[in-house]
């Protein structure tokens, strides 16, 4: 070991030490990722190390294990702040799980530990598991008889058949285990989320804003839980050919933080192999945790320790599945993937193909009309179809065998792949299409993108019009320039391993790596590409507002419907076919990272490592899942256990750290060079400079320091001038001793990507930019300015964010500068209740009456708090401001919103059409109102500007804009704008005078036949229904041509360096990119 290796560890251990030996415990501050920022380059064994909680400090390193051990005795004779073995055990536990060593190395740690006579060592592993495990998790044993297909409890002769079981004869077998314990003990550690009353959102965050709790929400009166299952074979060894199945389960209403940990993960069963069970064996598995979900529906009392010394009640619903599809097809009783109706989504049924090498391989190539005619599954169809099966069943007993064949070819076809009762549609709020989700990891991923890239650089594919196989090495060394950061979770390979990718190598490919491919495929192949890219793009997004829904559908069913016919219908199989249903999922269960099986594949991946046996692999991957469950309870329960022990395991090993709120910043590898910019814009101050800064637990680093490193935090989103920007960190230094600032280069002008969605329309995506330019502008800013860490390619200077333009208000923002839209957007509070619409979905304007005290959220009510008023006067003063607006009075103003009806044959006929739509339509991503006007911050005029009082019209998407309406030279093609100009006498230039007119006419003949003079659009409502201030721009746009100019100027103004504390210059400086 290195020297300053040794170093680093012995500072570490000292620490631990010196904190343990704090009188007053509760006080200490042990900071376990200190060693990050040390500068170990600069470390020199015989120098004196400062320390932040030990200064001074020289020793040698027998020395070192001597002290730590002896405080280690002292203060575990001490008081009540004792470590006992059961605070040993509990570290030990975490040890193994991080470092996946065996029972055997265990033993080991603990002999050595006992050789220091370190106090309270469990004398075993033995003992140790002993110790931690007071209650066992105790599994449930069954057979199933091969003769009769029934279960049993007995191993030697089984129960229902009185069959005697041999060695020659062996039964399968399986585990099943009760879940409401293991429910009542997460919501012991979870006190937060019952009651759980989740409300209605404009956007979509996670599965709880999804279609199906939703529905549960509105119809489930009492309290209530919702759970997404998991299933799938694991190999327990690497190359081994047995399979175990777990069967896991994850409680929704717990945050998405701590959903997935493995602590909160409930297994309801195992299957230990070895080989997967079959359709029949599937069913048998599940019945004994269907049976307790149905009881559970019902509701249960769930005993644990609140505030109150009370216990609460709740009913449990199963809600969805997130399997790979053969597991999947297991529990659908459907046919293989591959096979006919072999998806389990809808009952497309797929034709033979022949192959290169003469084979068959199904495909499942579909026309628009196609998909808009195949039957999605449901309960009610997957019940028709079960019970024509039956009868189809009692109808072929009366044929001899002969005729049979041909007569069960052809119920097959009317059955549409049904080959039994799936055992889950017993569920009340289970659906057997819906409810299973259609996973981006096996669909995308390794799905259809893998196919993509099998197709691009397969030599078998040589001389395809689409193959790229003699670009793969230009293509890695443009790959070479994507910069990620280093909280990515899997850094991807080379790509001449593409084969070899898993599937997080493959999700960074797609989403961050598209454009090393821009310059290299044929254009109708890459624009093809691109709209898979931008789909995953918007459904990896935080948030999902319900007008991306359909964007992602389009997409998904244009990258589906042409991929046969830029490919061939040869390689059109399940998974491509499947791109067609993610938008449905999302709609069902909200953005795919909530309920992806990437989540699930972490946590078995984490079990099958420290799996070490070579036999009874199920025995001891459900040993070790309870040891570390019940070393996280204990770590968890600060009422027993030393509070600074638990503080410095949980920072150590826990997968959720807590932050340490003390000190929000610190730097580290202090830097000798000086910045001549810097010292340029401070030229009488003192200033340092860093190479590293980390704000709370995210570590962000200059671009000098990434450069010649695998992972690069020099790139970033900040904020100047109220608005975001990429950039990439040049210097991080301190003015004074100061707090710390950044400067930042970045380019002012930066395109955003357009995708075509299909022949008619694009899609502007502004989460990826591109440069138009190779000048870099710099700026210094405060720390507090950053917002997230970003992706830059090298290659072609883009930047990356995997976010969605719906912005959470960042964090310093201050609650008196900016009002939170429903849609998630920050305004600033003086833009409330102005007249004009500056959130997505006039949320507000008139949209703020659908706000209540629960919905309102947190930043608003802190906002209206410092403002000394309260919502019910905001909604009123909107009420106010937007009481003069035309049809008003046909409409209730609280729960609707005036304007003529779109997809109506006779808008004007207000009998049948009255012209009010709901609230809830505004900004929806449909279109309500005639010309757009509910969707006009949602909906382009052009790829550039926003519709705002455009009219789009409903044919080809034509869009005429503000100042070319009821013009002779723009207009529908199919005249659908003709009631824009319902103030023109006959649609034609007639003044009130009766004089003709070639000049814009501004006098309005109302509806009621009166004739008002210079009355268009003056803001003021003259004619009886308002017809005079239709369609006119409302607000301080009133009386501009331009829509919002006043945003428009705030967002795309020049900018500036600002430095009003620092300096006294305001000026750009600019570099060039070289």
């Amino acid at each position: 070991m290195k020297r300053w290796k040794q170093q680093r560890l012995q500072n570490q251990a000292i620490q631990i030490g010196q904190a343990l030996y704090q009188q007053n415990v509760d006080e200490v501050n042990i900071n376990p990722e200190m060693d990050d920022i040390i500068d170990i380059n600069s470390i020199n064994i015989n120098n004196t190390i400062d320390d932040p909680i030990i200064s001074n400090v020289n020793v040698s390193e027998s020395r070192f294990l001597n002290d730590a051990i002896d405080k280690i005795k002292q203060l575990a004779c001490d008081g009540p702040n004792i470590i006992t073995e059961k605070d040993i055990s509990c570290a030990l536990v975490l040890l193994k799980k991080r470092h996946r060593l065996s029972a055997r190395c265990m033993d080991d740690i603990i002999s050595l530990l006992r050789t220091f006579n370190v106090p309270n060592v469990p004398s075993s592993w033995y003992r140790l598991k002993k110790s931690l495990t007071a209650t066992q998790l105790t599994p449930i044993q069954s057979f199933i008889c091969s003769e009769c297909q029934e279960v049993s409890t007995s191993s030697a002769l089984c129960s229902q058949c009185n069959c005697h079981f041999s060695s020659t004869n062996k039964p399968n077998y399986f585990f099943s285990f009760p879940i409401q314990s293991q429910v009542e003990r997460i919501l012991h550690y979870n006190r937060d989320i019952l009651p759980t009353r989740r409300c209605y959102a404009v956007s979509m965050k996670d599965i709880c804003d999804g279609a199906l709790h939703q529905k549960l929400q509105s119809e489930i009166q009492e309290s209530f839980l919702t759970l997404t299952l998991n299933v799938d074979g694991i190999q327990p060894n690497k190359g081994s050919q047995k399979t175990i199945w777990p069967i896991l389960l994850v409680i929704n209403e717990l945050p998405l933080k701590r959903r997935f940990a493995i602590e909160n993960i409930i297994l309801a069963g195992v299957w230990p192999g070895p080989s997967k069970p079959s359709r029949t064996e599937m069913s048998i598995f599940f019945r004994p945790l269907v049976e307790e979900l149905v009881t559970l529906e019902q509701g249960a009392k769930f005993q644990y320790q609140d505030d109150n010394n009370s216990s609460t009640s709740a009913r449990i619903f199963l809600i969805g599945a997130c399997c790979d599809k053969p597991a999947q097809a297991l529990l659908q009783f459907l046919p293989e993937p591959i096979a006919a109706f072999g998806c389990g989504r809808c009952e497309v049924e797929g034709f033979m193909v022949r192959t290169e090498k003469e084979g068959n391989v199904r495909s499942f190539a579909m026309t628009l009309d196609a998909v808009e005619e195949t039957y999605l599954r449901s309960n009610m169809r997957f019940d028709v179809l079960l019970d024509l099966k039956l009868l189809h069943e009692q109808i072929q007993q009366s044929f001899p065998m002969r005729k049979r064949k041909s007569l069960m070819e052809q119920h097959r076809l009317e059955e549409k792949g049904i080959l039994g009762p799936c055992i889950l549609r017993e569920l009340s709020y289970f659906d057997v299409g819906r409810s299973f989700m259609a996973d981006t990891l096996h669909n995308v991923y390794i799905g259809a993108f893998k196919r993509l890239l099998q197709l691009w650089f397969d030599h078998d594919y040589r001389f395809q019009d689409w193959s790229i196989s003699t670009h793969l090495g230009e293509l890695q060394l443009i790959f070479r320039g994507l910069r990620l950061p280093s909280t990515t979770p899997r850094l991807p390979r080379c790509l001449i391993s593409y084969s070899k990718f898993k599937a997080n190598e493959m999700r960074i490919l797609l989403l961050f790596g598209h454009a090393i491919f821009k310059n290299i495929l044929k254009k109708k192949y890459y624009t093809h590409f691109l709209k898979l890219v931008v789909m995953m793009h918007l459904s990896e997004s935080r948030e999902i507002h319900p007008s991306y829904i359909n964007v992602i559908s389009r997409l998904g069913k244009s990258f589906g419907i042409n991929f046969p016919k830029l490919y061939s219908a040869r390689h059109c199989v399940q998974v491509v076919h499947s791109v067609l249903h993610i938008s449905d999922t999302i709609n069902d269960f909200g953005p795919v990272h909530t309920f992806t099986t990437f989540q699930f594949e972490n946590e078995l991946g984490l079990l099958t490592r420290i799996t070490k046996s070579t036999r009874r692999h199920a025995q001891e991957l459900i040993g070790n899942l309870h040891l570390i469950q019940e070393a996280y309870c204990h770590l968890n329960n600060f009422d027993f256990m030393n509070s600074n022990f638990a503080n410095y395991l949980f920072n150590r090993f826990a997968c959720h750290r807590k932050s340490d709120d003390s000190k929000h910043y610190q730097l580290g590898h202090l830097r000798k060079e000086d910045d001549s910019l810097v010292r340029l814009l401070f030229p009488f101050t003192q200033i340092k400079y860093y190479q590293t800064v980390y704000v709370g637990r995210i570590r962000l680093c200059t671009r000098t320091y990434a450069e010649g490193k695998v992972a690069d935090d020099s790139n970033i989103i900040f904020i100047f001038d109220n608005v975001q920007y990429p950039g990439k960190i040049r210097s991080i230094f301190t003015i004074d001793d100061g707090e710390p600032h950044l400067l930042v280069a970045y380019i002012a002008n930066l395109t955003p990507l357009t995708c075509e969605i299909d022949d008619t329309e694009n899609f502007v995506y502004d989460n990826i930019l591109f440069a138009t330019t190779t000048k870099w502008s710099y700026v210094p800013i405060e720390v507090k300015a950053f917002v997230e860490k970003s992706i830059f390619f090298r290659s072609s200077a883009d930047f990356n964010r995997l976010k969605n333009k719906i912005d959470s208000c960042p964090s310093h923002y201050t609650f008196k500068q900016f009002y939170q839209c429903r849609s998630g957007q920050c305004i600033y509070e003086n833009w409330l209740c102005n007249g004009e619409w500056d959130c997505s979905d006039g949320s507000d304007e008139e949209g703020i009456q659908l706000l209540t005290e629960h919905t309102i959220g947190e930043h608003n009510l802190k906002l209206f708090q410092l403002l000394k008023t309260n919502l019910t006067q905001q909604k009123n003063r909107c009420l106010k401001e937007n009481s003069e607006r035309p049809f008003t009075q046909f409409c209730d103003r609280e729960t609707e919103y005036p304007c003529l009806l779109a997809n109506v044959d006779d808008p004007m006929n207000f009998r049948l059409n009255r012209p009010c739509i709901n609230l809830r339509q505004l900004g929806d991503g449909r279109v309500d109102c005639y010309g757009g006007l509910d969707e006009r911050n949602i909906l382009n005029c052009s790829s550039h500007e926003q519709l705002g009082f455009g009219f789009k019209c409903n044919i080809n998407d034509r869009c005429i804009p503000r100042m070319q309406q009821c013009s002779n030279n723009d207009r529908c093609f199919n005249g659908n704008d003709r009631l824009l100009c319902i103030y023109l006498y006959n649609n034609s230039y007639v003044k009130c005078n009766g004089q003709l007119s070639t000049a814009t006419v501004q006098d309005v003949h109302c509806l009621n036949g009166s004739c008002l003079p210079n009355s268009r659009c003056n803001g003021l409502v003259e004619c009886p229904f308002g017809e005079d201030e239709y369609y006119c721009p409302t607000g301080s746009s009133s009386t501009t041509v331009n829509y919002r100019p006043h945003i428009k100027k705030s967002y795309f103004r020049s900018i500036k360096i600002q430095l009003p504390t620092y300096s006294p210059f305001s000026f750009l400086i600019n570099e060039s990119r070289q």
